[in-house]
């Protein structure tokens, strides 16, 4: 079994690319339920806009911190 050095993997803060492709992911998401939802008034899409971006920095940060707590494979 391979064993990877997990350091180089490992960042303190999450990088604008992985925070980028999260959001996109879900606004993709959104956009294919959209017909589900029904109409929704400005205010009701920015609170769904505002809950996608809360929930994407609060999993990227989970995320980072998992792999910070992963002792590094020699």
């Amino acid at each position: 079994m391979r064993q990877e050095n997990r350091s180089d993997l490992v960042h303190p803060e999450p990088c604008d690319a992985t925070l980028h492709n999260g959001l996109e992911i879900a606004r993709s998401q959104l956009a294919r339920r959209r017909r589900g939802l029904g109409s929704l008034t400005e205010e009701q899409e920015k609170a769904i806009e505002d809950l996608m971006v809360r929930t994407v920095n609060r999993v990227t940060k989970l995320v980072g911190q998992i792999l910070e707590s992963w002792p590094a494979v020699p």
